[in-house]
């Protein structure tokens, strides 16, 4: 039972642009045209009843390179609260999809600032292309308000990806 309330835009060119998004589900549609956390768009969400919801997002790279990762983080965005109990979560009905084929994640609950690292290298989102996410997170302490921290990431140029497997190898071979 997915709920509309809101669409918010966003465009990460050069700088962090600040949005809100709603209680319950959330629906995101923006864009960036750059990649890398440093240049991450901040939004914050004002949570309710029943304090899990579907973060549905609808994202176009407007950038000039192709995107391999999509990130997501929690953090407080009030300062001063307690949000380890704020996790994004990926068992039963709450698996993560996408547009993107071969899609595969990471979750990190590390106490504070929970992370979920979204990967699709082999359908990568080419520039002028858009891709949907679909994430779930969940609220255990009831927090009225929290913040999500979101950017794109570069598919890994072949080079990197050459080096860090004859790295790999290497740390076999000492084994």
């Amino acid at each position: 039972m997915l709920r509309c309330l809101g669409i918010y835009a966003f465009t990460v060119i050069t700088m962090c642009v600040v949005s809100s998004a709603v209680a319950d589900d959330w629906d995101l549609t923006g864009g960036f045209g750059v990649t890398g956390v440093d240049l991450a768009a901040e939004i914050t969400h004002e949570d309710a009843d029943p304090w899990s919801s579907w973060f549905n997002l609808s994202m176009g790279n407007w950038g000039d390179e192709p995107w391999g990762g999509f990130h997501l983080e929690i953090f407080d965005s009030m300062g001063g609260q307690d949000i380890s109990n704020v996790v994004w979560l990926d068992y039963f009905f709450c698996e993560p999809s996408s547009t993107q084929d071969g899609l595969s994640w990471e979750i990190d609950n590390p106490g504070t600032g929970s992370e979920i690292h979204l990967y699709f290298d082999d359908d990568p989102v080419m520039p002028g292309e858009r891709a949907e996410f679909h994430v779930y997170t969940t609220n255990y302490d009831k927090i009225p308000s929290f913040g999500v921290r979101l950017y794109p990431t570069a598919v890994p140029e072949p080079g990197s990806l050459a080096l860090l497997a004859l790295g790999a190898i290497a740390l076999k071979r000492i084994r």
